[in-house]
């Protein structure tokens, strides 16, 4: 003998409302309250509830130091990196980078001394090709008076014209 089951219908009122039809029941999620020892709608309490107190809370304040950039004390730290930056130091840990502090004119510095270099060796090169001799001479009384040079000071003059400085290196 075997038993058959029959789907259940609903809607027939011969038969009971179990199982409860998807979404019929009014009432949300249930938890056993032990002090009431019965189910109550709802979701339990959290046992640590802690109100009126964030999790993490920033301070601006620190211990009073003196910010040897500005020559001041202070005791916020917003007011040590607006420091920071207005005096453009570094502190290490400092959360917002200093102004760099650019040389103003210093392309035109440059290309100034660029300018005279290139005028020199212009001048140099023209003197030598009106007059070569005369250079070579000026060559040579530079490398007469060096000589001299090196030679009060110690150092052996042959090594040096072979490329061999006197201490090995």
């Amino acid at each position: 003998m075997t038993i058959k089951s029959k789907i259940h219908t609903y809607g027939n009122k011969n038969e009971s409302e179990w199982p409860p039809a998807f979404g019929s029941r009014q009432s949300g999620p249930m938890y056993y309250c032990k002090e009431r020892k019965c189910m109550v709608e709802g979701y339990p309490p959290n046992p640590n509830n802690h109100f009126g107190t964030a999790p993490m809370v920033i301070f601006d304040e620190m211990p009073t130091t003196y910010h040897e950039a500005a020559g001041q004390s202070v005791s916020s730290r917003k007011e040590w990196e607006r420091l920071d930056r207005e005096t453009g130091a570094i502190t290490f840990g400092s959360l917002e980078e200093p102004k760099k502090h650019i040389q103003k004119n210093v392309k035109e510095e440059e290309k100034a001394l660029r300018d005279d270099r290139r005028k020199a060796s212009l001048n140099a090169y023209q003197a030598y090709k009106e007059n070569p001799q005369e250079v070579i001479q000026k060559v040579e009384k530079q490398t007469e008076q060096q000589m001299k040079t090196l030679e009060k000071s110690g150092i052996d003059i042959n090594a040096i014209k072979h490329g061999v400085i006197a201490n090995g290196k």
